[in-house]
């Protein structure tokens, strides 16, 4: 959680510009996207693992919902490339 939270600081503060920030937004959607999809994945396993019942989410499951932004965020037009940092992959602004 903190280390996405310093990625989209850096995003807001190094990275993003004006007048709309998107590289901010988009980066934020998917980190928290990430973050939700571990989450989903966690509480998956701690129901499985202690006989706790599936949870109906009705027509929107969240883990199709997570992974649906994610998606539609790295298939926008963002004129980045992926470059390694550390144990994360983070986008990095491609433009001159």
């Amino acid at each position: 959680m903190e280390t996405a939270k310093q990625i989209i600081a850096f995003y807001g503060s190094e990275v993003a510009l004006p007048p709309d920030y998107e590289e901010y937004y988009e980066e934020r959607a998917i980190r928290y996207s990430q973050l939700g999809l571990a989450a989903y994945e966690l509480a998956t396993e701690i129901r499985q693992a202690y006989g706790i019942p599936k949870r109906d989410y009705g027509a929107i499951h969240p883990k199709d919902r997570f992974e649906k932004e994610i998606k539609k965020v790295n298939d926008g037009s963002r004129g980045n490339v992926k470059a390694k940092v550390g144990e994360d992959t983070v986008m990095m602004d491609n433009g001159v």
